[in-house]
Order: structure tokens, then C-alpha cells, then sequence
């Protein structure tokens, strides 16, 4: 069984240049800032407004790989969600 540690919330977004990022929601900062991760730069800070600019990945296809390497990578169990606004501290 799961305990609550082991899950992290993750939303997937496309950027118009085709690049999936992982967006965590509860690792939004004070400053306007969300936790990110994609393939390229790992993990790092990424902006609200970065944020809205990508769009919702809403195929599995589209996010597997990055899944995979997430849940991989961090042995952790990943619970995907759709939207920040309900996250947003």
C-alpha cells in the first residue's frame, strides 16, 4: 500500500515547441514559480505564466516516456491530475 508520502501529484503540459513538462502542483512558490521537470533540463522553476502558455496533454502517448522516467528515476508513485487551480496555495 501507498502511503501519502510515496504519491506526487503531476500534471502534464505540452510547450508549442512539442516539449512535455511535468508540472508538480503542490510545489507552488510564493513567487510566482511551480516546480517543472522535462527530459532536457531536469528539474527547475518554472513560471506561472510559462505554465499557462503550455497546453494540457490529454493522451497517455503524449507523456508516457516522461512518466515512465519520472516514476523511474524517483521510485515514487505518480497520481496525475488536470488542472493547478485547485492546488494553488
Amino acid at each position: 500500500m501507498k502511503r501519502d508520502s510515496d504519491i506526487i501529484d503531476v500534471i502534464f503540459r505540452k510547450h508549442r515547441d512539442g516539449e512535455v513538462i511535468a508540472f508538480f502542483p503542490n510545489d507552488v512558490f510564493g513567487n510566482g514559480m511551480i516546480l517543472s521537470y522535462s527530459h532536457n533540463g531536469q528539474h527547475s522553476e518554472a513560471s506561472l505564466e510559462f505554465y499557462g502558455e503550455c497546453k494540457p496533454c490529454r493522451d497517455k502517448e503524449e507523456y508516457k516516456d516522461l512518466f515512465h522516467e519520472l516514476a523511474r528515476n524517483y521510485g515514487c508513485f505518480l497520481r496525475i491530475r488536470q488542472r493547478l487551480s485547485r492546488y494553488r496555495k
